[in-house]
């Protein structure tokens, strides 16, 4: 059965608060009636030998009996039968006679009051014989009878009763307050998770403008709106990008295939003349278009984790040296110069992959310098990593498009130039190969002031 979270913390906070304080009640009821039965026993040892010694005070050459029936009628009270004999054994005070009745009967009210209170109760009158001595002789005998192993008068049984009425009462208040701020609490978290789910709702319906505003009491739920919030800006920046990518997949199809289109459509017709020239120029099409599906399936394989590395041992300057070989003339075309300052790394990896992104960070630097720029490239082996770094003074990259850089079909040059743009994906592209070697890739870039790209890919070591 499915219920409510603010029912459910409500039920199990009542649930929780009831047994919680019935356990304290029981356990304190017993503390206290424990303790206090100690405190009794304490109290009627200390009362019986108040009543020897006040009973020894009465004889002064003879007893006074009016003293000894006015203690006795204080003892009775105090749950007491007592009777005394002088030294010759005649009685000379006997409560029980006095008022015909037995122990059992002068006493009743205090078993009745016992039997209340402890329905379990059974006791027993006691008589004890305590020799009364003045001035170093007895003078006679008291005779004490109550019950054991202890009991309560009416006084104590008030007292008690009264405590227990209070602690009764403390903890069905406790039970209600706990209560009210059982629902306080499950009110505090259900209110902002119904919250939460609301807007979490409308996220997975494509509202990717509803955020939560609030700011709430609870660390987690805030945390959670927060990432929540995060959340739904990630998702409208990925559907922008998603729009885009299909924007430019597009676009970069349907300017090939309409060129290609147009012209087929011309020699069909009989417009134009399938000469050469144009027969070139629409295979140069198809390879463009050719090219551009061969990246897209290429990348496609790379973040699906499908890229099979070949992995060996290589001379990474030897490699470094080949390709900066290969992009000279290209970057001879613009009067710039790749200065190299490398040293001589042995690195175990997929050689060709590895060339592959190298490449595609050297062509950017070559298309977005300016003419007769500077292009440093460093290679080194620091801290049992393999460090290469192409530093480049061109246009720069605005600080707002860094974080997209590495997105399929970004590209800094928002124009589609072909002698500046590719397909947008070498980056990408770049990326997915340093990250399944187990590297990094970062870069910093300011505009006007040109880009710096550092890899760092684990392992390698320096050949003497």
């Amino acid at each position: 059965m499915k219920v409510k979270l603010r029912s459910a913390l409500s039920t199990t906070h009542g649930i929780t608060a009831f047994v919680t304080v019935i356990s304290i009640l029981i356990l304190l009821n017993r503390i206290v009636d424990s303790q206090f039965i100690e405190y009794v026993k304490q109290t009627q040892n200390i009362k019986l030998e108040n009543i020897i010694t006040d009973i020894s005070h009465q004889y002064h050459d003879d007893w006074r009996e009016f003293r000894i029936r006015q203690t006795g009628d204080r003892a009775l009270e105090d749950g007491f039968v007592i009777s005394v004999e002088n030294s010759q054994g005649d009685i000379i005070f006997d409560i029980a006679k006095e008022r015909e009745s037995s122990p059992e009967e002068l006493l009743s009210d205090i078993s009745k009051s016992m039997k209340n209170h402890y329905k379990n109760w059974v006791g027993k009158i006691t008589t004890h014989e305590r020799r009364l001595i003045h001035e170093n002789r007895q003078i006679g005998t008291l005779f004490i009878s109550y019950y054991t192993p202890f009991y309560f008068t009416s006084e104590d049984s008030k007292f008690i009763n009264s405590i227990h009425e209070v602690i009764t009462i403390s903890i069905f208040l406790s039970i209600f307050f706990a209560l009210i701020l059982g629902l306080l609490i499950s009110r505090s978290i259900s209110i902002p998770i119904l919250k939460t789910t609301k807007a979490t709702r409308e996220i997975s319906k494509g509202n990717y403008d509803e955020h939560i505003s609030e700011t709430f009491k609870i660390i987690e739920i805030n945390e959670l709106a927060l990432w929540i919030n995060k959340l739904a800006k990630d998702l409208k920046e990925h559907e922008l990008t998603r729009k885009r990518i299909v924007s430019d997949v597009s676009h970069e199809l349907r300017t090939p295939l309409a060129a290609i289109q147009i012209n087929l459509e011309g020699i069909v017709d009989g417009v134009l003349e399938p000469d050469e020239e144009r027969l070139e120029g629409i295979y140069k099409e198809i390879l463009r278009v050719n090219r551009l599906v061969g990246e897209l399936t290429k990348l496609a394989r790379y973040e699906n984790g499908n890229m099979e590395l070949n992995r060996r041992v290589f001379n990474l300057k030897e490699t470094l040296d080949s390709i900066v070989y290969t992009l000279e003339p290209q970057a001879n075309i613009k009067d710039i110069k790749i200065i190299v300052n490398k040293t001589n790394v042995e690195y175990y990896g997929d050689e060709d992959k590895i060339k592959q992104a190298i490449i595609n960070l050297i062509s950017n630097s070559i298309k977005y310098s300016n003419e007769n720029g500077r292009i440093y490239i460093y290679l080194d082996f620091k801290k049992g990593n393999t460090i290469l770094e192409i530093k480049d003074y061109g246009i720069g990259i605005p600080k707002e498009n860094l974080k997209y850089i590495f997105e399929r079909f970004y590209r800094a040059d928002k124009s589609r130039d072909k002698s500046t743009g590719g397909f947008g994906i070498g980056l990408t592209i770049t990326k997915e190969i340093v990250e399944a070697h187990s590297g990094t890739i970062q870069i910093e870039s300011k505009v006007g002031k040109g880009t710096d790209v550092m890899i760092s890919l684990p392992g390698g070591k320096i050949i003497r």
